[in-house]
């Protein structure tokens, strides 16, 4: 080749993979279009950087296009090549200035099928902030275009990601041509009705599920929350679509393709769909399973207690000051305890321990306990009363009136927000107070969903046969070991109140069924017995059903 023809660096770029293979136009059509552009300008192409799975947006986090910016500050190399603008850069925001301000230091000029673009003179700069901002502009419209096509899917109940993002052991098909679809369980689908029954019979860690799935931790914990297994398809979050949604890398603020979920605001809400019929699990064991989850983390059970060591543990609260009873195991003396957290926060005024309780033996506390369960367990009188006290106590809380006041303050708040909308769309009000407004209002929505949630809970989560069908092995109770004792009591909704005053003769103070009694709450850092709370949420005759002396 003559020496007299300028060196350069041929640009080739795909948003996808699939644009990529071999059966696609995509990146011989560019080299083609490249290849009549050099001889066009008498040009000799000495290197190719070619970005495949890169979007216009993402260019500038991406190592091969550093490397390319590095390498156009070399003397011998005069410019770029690329079949178009948008296959350097289709700008998301300001940031991606600095690439055609990179050009411009280097006196690198950028070679296209239409024309020469010098971003060091005038003509050239202009050219190249008005197809940077018409990138941009394209960008967003085909954002919102292809979001509100996905929106209109999800509405109809399909499925609108690839068939990776699918739920674990769930398929989906549609037909293009009649725009029919269905979603079926797959026969892995058997892997996570098991991980259900586990959980259900106390098995509640979560890394023992995720390693039986083959999926990460996280990914196991929020499959027992979803509802299609039990054959819904319900979207209650979306992905943040400003840019406080971008989720970036903590080291190298590279964002990710990834949004971050939100819940979704009332005007975009998308009603649940039945869209397999007989579901995985029933609706009754899915929404036991979601109280299991919603009791351990109000426990903030996350510490991994060696399993076998202490039957009762995370169900024990201590008599005196209502804190959670914790475990310790004295490895050389082959001892085990149980003793109250709060005997290990000091006063800040005296610098004596909140709680003055002693260490109890686990083999003490565990004999007590294991008395008290067996005996009233097997008491089907006993299930019955304690069945409708708390459904008393559930319906005495709530009327119907109080459901139509918290509908309509709902319904009113939901007009609030379009009114809003529409005074914004007018111009009566700027951008700055049509966010402050909407921003007030979406919080006293949130607030006003979760008045009505409640409302709605009339029906306990366990019934007494229930109850009695979990608690048939207890009927040799002494004779099992702690292992099974531990998970079954975790599969049951019982909390225990423990009296160590005497750590020669702990006492159990109370047995209570159900996860909002007996009701404690959280001072600085502590758990205390809120007696007034408990006055005024259950009645003294039922507190005396519901407490065993």
């Amino acid at each position: 080749m003559s020496d007299t023809k300028k060196k350069v660096i041929e640009l080739l770029r795909v948003s996808t993979k699939k644009q990529a293979e071999d059966d696609r136009a995509g990146l011989p059509a560019q080299r083609a279009t490249n290849k009549t552009t050099a001889e066009k300008y008498d040009l000799e192409i000495v290197e190719t950087v070619k970005l495949i799975d890169v979007s216009g947006a993402e260019v500038l986090w991406n190592e091969d296009f550093q490397r390319m910016l590095k390498t156009i500050e070399r003397p011998d190399i005069s410019g770029v090549v690329a079949c178009e603008f948008e296959r350097l850069t289709r700008p998301e925001n300001k940031r991606d200035g600095a690439i055609l301000q990179t050009f411009a230091d280097t006196n690198t000029v950028f070679y296209l099928p239409t024309g020469v673009m010098d971003f060091n003179d005038d003509e050239g700069s202009l050219q190249g902030d008005v197809h940077s901002a018409i990138s941009a502009y394209e960008r967003r419209k085909l954002k919102k275009r292809t979001w509100r096509g996905k929106e209109e899917r999800r509405k109809q109940g399909k499925w609108t990601a690839g068939q990776h993002s699918l739920p674990y052991g769930v398929g989906y098909e549609e037909n293009k041509k009649t725009a029919e679809f269905r979603y079926w369980y797959k026969p892995e689908a058997a892997k996570v009705k098991q991980v259900f029954k586990r959980f259900l019979a106390g098995n509640q860690n979560y890394s023992e599920h995720a390693e039986y799935l083959g999926v990460a931790r996280t990914t196991a914990k929020l499959m027992l929350k979803n509802p299609i297994y039990m054959g819904w398809y319900v979207l209650d979050k979306m992905r943040d679509q400003s840019p406080a949604g971008v989720r970036r890398d903590k080291k190298t603020g590279k964002p990710s393709r990834d949004k971050r979920s939100i819940t979704r605001p009332p005007e975009k809400t998308i009603p649940p769909r039945k869209v397999i019929e007989k579901g995985l699990v029933s609706e009754a064991e899915f929404r036991k399973v979601q109280s299991l989850i919603a009791a351990k983390q109000t426990n903030n059970l996350k510490k991994r207690t060696q399993i076998g060591a202490f039957a009762y543990a995370h169900k024990l609260f201590c008599g005196t000051c209502g804190a959670l009873l914790r475990t310790q195991p004295q490895a050389k003396r082959g001892h085990f305890y149980y003793f109250c957290s709060n005997k290990k926060r000091k006063d800040k005024k005296t610098g004596k321990p909140l709680c003055g309780t002693s260490y109890l033996l686990r083999e003490r506390v565990e004999f007590v306990l294991d008395f008290q369960v067996a005996s009233h367990l097997r008491n089907s009188h006993w299930l019955e009363r304690v069945f409708k006290a708390e459904q008393k106590r559930l319906e005495s809380g709530y009327s119907e009136k109080d459901c139509e006041r918290a509908q309509a303050l709902l319904d009113s708040l939901v007009q609030k927000r379009q009114r809003v909308v529409d005074l914004a769309v007018e111009g009566v009000i700027g951008k700055e107070e049509r966010d402050s407004r909407l921003q007030k209002i979406d919080r006293e929505t949130q607030e006003a969903r979760k008045v009505l949630d409640e409302h709605t809970k009339r029906v306990p989560i366990w019934s007494p046969e229930e109850i009695a069908e979990l608690a048939k092995p207890l009927n040799r109770w002494h004779d099992l070991d702690r292992e099974d004792k531990q998970r079954l009591l975790k599969s049951l909704p019982f909390t225990f109140v423990v009296d160590g005053s005497d750590p020669k003769k702990p006492t159990v103070k109370g047995m209570y069924v159900g996860y909002e009694t007996p009701p404690f709450t959280a001072q600085n850092g502590q758990y205390t017995i809120d007696h007034r709370a408990t006055a005024a949420a259950i009645s003294q005759e039922t507190a005396n059903r519901l407490q065993i002396d």
